[in-house]
């Protein structure tokens, strides 16, 4: 099931058991799909996967009652996200594996995440983690 037939099916789920705010944002989530499918804003990104992702990073930003409950029905559309110990283990990994020496050659331990493990970390985490593992080897 593709994520917009997901986001349908939700939508659906909440309109038949009358429950008013989950029918309001998932109406919302589908309408914002279907604009930013027409406009291909998202050029060579899943756009469905794309949007989601962006509403809950500005639903996490706000963090007010109403926005944890709303991210509380999309947090299930996205990957499981990495502990701090699994990305520091997979960043350590790679270093190995590519042999990286220097923090220069960072773009090639963000490269190789997001290429494997797209969406499942925390970007400014491993962009932390990835310096001081790298500054530790000059």
């Amino acid at each position: 099931m593709t994520t917009k037939e997901r986001v349908n099916a939700d939508f659906m789920a909440a309109f038949k058991a009358r429950d008013l705010e989950k029918k309001t944002f998932f109406g919302l989530l589908k309408g914002e799909i279907q604009l930013e499918s027409s406009k291909e804003t998202y050029k060579g990104e899943d756009t469905d996967k794309a949007i989601i992702t962006t509403m809950v990073k500005s639903l996490k930003t706000v963090g007010d009652a109403d926005s944890l409950r709303e991210l509380s029905y999309i947090e299930d559309y996205l990957p499981k996200q990495m502990s701090e110990e699994d990305l520091r283990s997979e960043i350590q990994i790679i270093i190995d594996t590519k042999g990286l020496t220097s923090p220069r050659e960072m773009g090639q331990v963000m490269g190789d995440l997001k290429s494997n493990h797209d969406g499942a970390y925390d970007g400014k985490l491993a962009s932390k983690i990835t310096k001081e593992l790298l500054s530790w080897l000059v």
